[in-house]
């Protein structure tokens, strides 16, 4: 029970951001004609909000897992690395999808579809170290590294968390982020005119 909670947490901190910055410009459109500001803080600022929304799930799991006794740790003196790839996974994708809902408004449809796809193709009810011959798949899906590290730091290192896919996520994550950020500064000057 508690090994599928703690991979949901990152899961709902990443799908929580990614659906409020993909909207966050259309659902901000009054402010983004009226005035100039950098435009990258409205889904910044969705991030923020999945950041205190997720806090306050993670403090009722502290209280779950210590029913079952699992106590902190030194490993969870990382888990706000792995809370930053979470966050950094969602910053990016939502960049791209923030820029396409503006375009073409029918994105919005699509990201909750994207949402329920992503619990299935994402670690969340299962531990990669059970499926050793699919972990370099799975390492492909950049929330893999977040969900195996919120779980290693969790439990206490009970699980398993794979450094190659550590890395392979980090640098994916970096990937997305970059490419987001370059795909939103080129569409940034006609998102006025769009909205």
């Amino acid at each position: 029970m508690l090994l599928v909670l703690a991979g949901l947490l990152p899961w709902q901190l990443f799908a929580a951001a990614l659906n409020g910055s993909s909207g966050s410009l259309v659902s901000n459109s009054s402010l983004i004609y009226k005035i100039y500001f950098p435009r990258r803080i409205v889904p910044l600022s969705a991030l923020a909000v999945s950041l205190i929304d997720s806090s306050i799930v993670f403090v009722l799991f502290t209280g779950l897992a210590a029913w079952f006794g699992y106590y902190p740790t030194w490993h969870w003196w990382l888990l706000p690395f792995f809370v930053l790839l979470a966050m950094g996974a969602a910053f990016g994708i939502g960049l791209w999808l923030t820029s396409l809902t503006v375009k073409f408004r029918d994105f919005r449809f699509i990201v909750p579809f994207l949402r329920q796809i992503g619990v299935f193709v994402t670690p969340v009810g299962f531990r990669t170290d059970f499926f050793p011959n699919w972990r370099g798949l799975l390492a492909l899906n950049p929330m893999t590294a977040a969900v195996d590290g919120f779980r290693w730091c969790l439990l206490g290192g009970n699980q398993t968390i794979d450094p190659i896919g550590l890395g392979f996520g980090c640098v994916l994550i970096t990937v997305i982020i970059v490419n987001g950020l370059w795909y939103f500064r080129r569409t940034e000057k006609s998102l006025a005119d769009v909205i």
